[in-house]
C-alpha cells in the first residue's frame, strides 16, 4: 500500500504529474490504481508523478510543485470557496497544461460544477445520475436520496438546486468506484472470490446515526431484516474489520442499503467476499464498471424496502441463482482490472495535451 508523499521525483526530461489528494481511505481508493499502473502510465502516456496532501500543498509551497498535469482531489467539506482557492494555487504554482478534478464524494450531486467548469479539463466522478437532466431538479437536502427519505420519514430539509452548466458534462468522466481499493483490487486481480462455506443467510451489519434521514433509513433497513422470520442474519454493530469480512465471506446474501450516496464500500466487499448483492434499485445511477445490472450482478429492492423479504426468500430458495449473480459481479470487476481497462477508461484524464 502506498503512502502520501512516497512517490519518487520524476526523472529529468519526462513529463511531470502532481497528485494533490485528500488523506482518507475513500479518497485513496480512487488514487490507488494510478500507483498500481504507474509503469504502464509512464510507458503509454509518458509521465511520472509525485503526490502531495491537499492541506500540506496549501500550507507549504515547494519548488517541485511545478507540473505538466495536475490531479486535484479535495474533500467536499472545503466548499466552493476552498476549491477555488486550491485551483488558484494550482494555477499560480504548478502552471499545468492540464488539470483533472478527482471527485471521490459519496453523493451523486455535482455541487462544484459551476465552480470548476472553466478551470478543469476533466472531472472524474465515481457515479452520477444516468439521466443528466435530473440535475436540474430541486430536491430537499442535496440529493435524490435526501429528498426521498426526508419525504418518507416526514423530515424537514432545506430545498436545494444544483445548477450544472451544460458545458460541464463534456468534461465529466464516470468511474471507477471502490473496486480499485488496494486489498479489494488484489483479490479481484487474483480471479478468485472467497469460497468459504455459507453459514449465514444475510449479512446486514448496518451502521446508523448521523443525519436524521440517514439514521431513519438505516434503522428501518435493519428492522426489515430482523422482521424476516426464520432468517439466519448477521446484524448489529461493533464487529472488527476482520470479523466483518469473515462473516461476509460466510454469508449467502449481502444486504447493502444506501449510505450517504448510492454506491457503498459494502457493495464491493460483497463481491470480493462471494456474497450476492441485494441493494435498493440503482437504475438511476451510472458507474463504470457496472455491477448494478438487475438480477445479473445484483438484485434490486424498492427504496422503501417493501419487497425486501420477497427478494431474500427468492434468493435463498434459488442457491444456484444466488451463486450465479455473485460470480457475474466478480467477473465484471475482474475483467475490468485484469484487462487493463482502467488505462483505456481513464485515457481522457491521463493523456497529456498535444
Amino acid at each position: 500500500m502506498h503512502r502520501l508523499g512516497m512517490a519518487h521525483e520524476p526523472t529529468a526530461g519526462r513529463a511531470r504529474a502532481l497528485f494533490i489528494t485528500h488523506d482518507h481511505r475513500i479518497s485513496q481508493s480512487q488514487i490507488h490504481p494510478f500507483f498500481y499502473y504507474r509503469q504502464e502510465i509512464l510507458s503509454e502516456f509518458g509521465w511520472e508523478f509525485r503526490q502531495r496532501n491537499v492541506a500540506r500543498f496549501m500550507q507549504a509551497p515547494t519548488a517541485s510543485d511545478a507540473a505538466d498535469i495536475v490531479f486535484v482531489q479535495p474533500w467536499f467539506s472545503i466548499g466552493a470557496d476552498g476549491v477555488s482557492r486550491l485551483l488558484d494555487a494550482v494555477d499560480q504554482r504548478c502552471r499545468p497544461s492540464k488539470v483533472v478534478f478527482l471527485d471521490s464524494y459519496a453523493p451523486t450531486d455535482l455541487r462544484f460544477a459551476s465552480t470548476v467548469v472553466d478551470r478543469v479539463d476533466v472531472y472524474v466522478k465515481k457515479h452520477v445520475l444516468r439521466d443528466r437532466s435530473r440535475y436540474k431538479e430541486a430536491v430537499l437536502g442535496d440529493t435524490l436520496l435526501t429528498d426521498y427519505y426526508a419525504r418518507r420519514y416526514g423530515l424537514t430539509l432545506p430545498p436545494f438546486e444544483c445548477a450544472v452548466p451544460e458545458p460541464f458534462f463534456s468534461k465529466l468522466l464516470v468511474g471507477p468506484s471502490f473496486a480499485t481499493y488496494d486489498w479489494m483490487m488484489e483479490i479481484l486481480l487474483s480471479g478468485k472470490a472467497s469460497s468459504s462455506a455459507k453459514e449465514f443467510d444475510v449479512h446486514a451489519r448496518l451502521g446508523s446515526g448521523g443525519a436524521p434521514w440517514y439514521n431513519s433509513m438505516r434503522l428501518e433497513a435493519e428492522e426489515r431484516v430482523r422482521g424476516i422470520s426464520g432468517l439466519k442474519a448477521v446484524v448489529g454493530v461493533g464487529a472488527s474489520k476482520s470479523q466483518y469480512i469473515s462473516e461476509l465471506q460466510r454469508s449467502r446474501i449481502c444486504f447493502s442499503p444506501f449510505g450517504y450516496g448510492e454506491v457503498a464500500w459494502r457493495d464491493y466487499e460483497a463481491v470480493v467476499c462471494g456474497a450476492a448483492l441485494l441493494k435498493p434499485d440503482m437504475a438511476h445511477c451510472e458507474t463504470n464498471p457496472n455491477i448494478f445490472v438487475p438480477n445479473e450482478t445484483y438484485v434490486p429492492v424498492r427504496w422503501d424496502f417493501s419487497d425486501l423479504e420477497e427478494k431474500v426468500r427468492w434468493l435463498l430458495s434459488e442457491p444456484k441463482e444466488c451463486e450465479r449473480i455473485s460470480r457475474n459481479a466478480f467477473a465484471v470487476l475482474h475483467g475490468y482490472l485484469a484487462s487493463g481497462s482502467f488505462l483505456e477508461h481513464l485515457a481522457p484524464a491521463l493523456r497529456l495535451p498535444a
